[in-house]
């Protein structure tokens, strides 16, 4: 029997169809290979939202200026960086190289197979470098920094699935911060007090120590009731949050740093308890805890219609170079007082304040507010009575902001680059210790995009999960059903 003439054509039209789609699936791979061989590496781009396996501007004016060069030394083998989790961040290694122009040199040595390399770029065993981490040397100064990879991922556990989640991607802020740290002669120093029953600074403020760490600042602790003095290499002295006073000798110590030139950074919330001693310290500067409490009246300027959730000006000033009107979170705060001693050589400006609305209670007591106004919520001071041009060469400057909430891992953590927190504590730290602005850049941590529904009705949430999982789905499959029948037919 003859096959009909219909069903000789469809033979041929199927057997072109598949014929063709395996030529095509074969010339596609084909050039791909071929194209990434060739120009793989040149024709990278990075996808991911806020580029951030990239380097932003700050990190490649940095590099362009290296004067000096540096190792890194990452301790495993390149096709091993994704055992460590390190795979997402070789491209940004390799732009470091490109962007240096020869002056950073990456190599990958795997210690287990290599055990000199420790003892080559750690030859003291300060450094405690281990297989797994990336290691900075420079000659030039003989300084080294480790960088592991909890100081490139920002990760948190979701309570509701038991998993790890990103939060926040610092590599550049780390691997651009230890060049800084290696390259620079001098490295200031930043002591957080100990013995007033201070919050853990490494625990409750990991987020702006994190921050010092990884933008050329050394962090460490000094227990003041222990009777330690304040070290000559402290370049900023920071107490946040005391319960305690300071004693009679406390005060003296912290007076004669003072005297010397040095810098004072006091975060105090309201309710802590009277502070008489530390208060004379501030006096000295024009400044002053007061026990009142600030309350915000205007809706623009508070959160979630909290009057004690803050969202604070922070005016042009010594520390914010343009007015930033209400992107400072703070919470419990206290009223800071701009003292007036009419000494010249003292000069006090407000770097944090409510709106024109704002409302100190007095003593913490609602029904005692007083007449609505620019309330003051942190401050600082500049002191050249001590400057004699030869012992003492540099104004003394101090800080008191009245909410510890400001600078804490609850707020920063939560709101991160959307709010002006990180930025003012880094901009008054180094307006504190004297740093040269370009010394010093600041690096923003780069936030992963959340694709999660955030809000919403909890129906309609679960209304539109089926849609989009099943009758979509159900539909697209119906059609694809219909075309095949009537295709089939013909």
């Amino acid at each position: 029997m003859k096959m009909p003439a219909t069903d000789r054509r469809n033979q041929t039209l199927k057997l072109f169809s598949v014929s063709m789609t395996v030529i095509f699936l074969a010339i596609l791979l084909v050039f791909n290979i071929v194209f990434d061989q060739l120009l793989g590496e040149k024709l990278k781009w990075d996808w991911s939202s806020g580029q951030m396996y990239s380097l932003g501007d700050v990190s490649v004016a940095i590099l362009a200026e290296m004067d000096q060069p540096v190792t890194l030394t990452a301790l495993f083998r390149e096709e091993e960086a994704a055992t460590f989790g390190y795979a997402s961040i070789l491209p940004l290694l390799k732009e470091y190289e490109e962007q240096s122009d020869g002056q950073l040199t990456v190599r990958y040595i795997d210690p287990d197979r290599t055990p000199s390399v420790l003892s080559e770029i750690d030859p003291s065993g300060y450094l405690a470098a281990q297989q797994g981490d990336l290691v900075f040397t420079s000659q030039a100064t003989g300084k080294g920094k480790v960088v592991r990879y909890e100081d490139l991922f920002q990760t948190e556990v979701d309570y509701q699935t038991y998993q790890t989640v990103l939060t926040g991607v610092t590599a550049e802020q780390s691997l651009t911060g230890a060049i800084q740290y290696v390259l620079s002669p001098v490295t200031p120093t930043i002591y957080f007090t100990r013995g007033h029953d201070e919050p853990d600074y490494e625990t409750d403020y990991a987020a702006i120590t994190g921050l010092l760490k990884n933008n050329n600042f050394a962090v460490t602790e000094l227990d003041l009731f222990a009777g330690d003095p304040v070290p000559q290499d402290c370049s900023v002295l920071v107490m946040i949050d005391p319960k305690k006073d300071l004693t009679r000798a406390e005060f003296e110590s912290i007076d004669r740093y003072l005297r010397t030139g040095g810098s004072l950074m006091v975060i105090a919330s309201f309710g802590t308890a009277d502070l008489p001693q530390l208060n004379a310290v501030l006096a000295d500067y024009d400044l002053a805890l007061s026990q009142d409490k600030i309350r915000e009246s205007s809706p623009d300027h508070r959160l979630n219609d909290d009057p004690y959730m803050l969202r604070a000006i922070a005016p042009a000033s010594s520390i914010t170079p343009q007015a930033i009107d209400g992107f400072t979170l703070a919470d419990n705060v206290r009223a800071i007082d701009l003292l007036s001693s009419g000494k010249d050589y003292i000069q006090t400006e407000a770097i944090l304040t409510t709106s024109g609305q704002g409302v100190r209670e007095m003593g913490g007591d609602p029904l005692a507010g007083s007449a609505a106004g620019t309330q003051v919520l942190a401050a600082i001071s500049t002191h050249e009575g001590y400057v004699d041009g030869s012992s003492v060469t540099d104004s003394t400057r101090v800080m008191v902001v009245g909410s510890s909430s400001v600078f804490g891992d609850a707020l920063i953590n939560q709101f991160g680059s959307n709010i002006y927190n990180a930025g003012l504590f880094f901009y008054s730290i180094q307006w504190l210790s004297g740093s040269d602005a370009a010394d010093v850049l600041y690096i923003e941590a780069k936030v992963p995009p959340s694709y999660a529904v955030a809000s919403g009705n909890a129906t309609v949430n679960g209304l539109v999960s089926a849609l989009a999982i099943l009758v979509i789905p159900a539909v697209l499959f119906g059609l694809a059903l219909w075309v095949y029948r009537r295709r089939k037919n013909l």
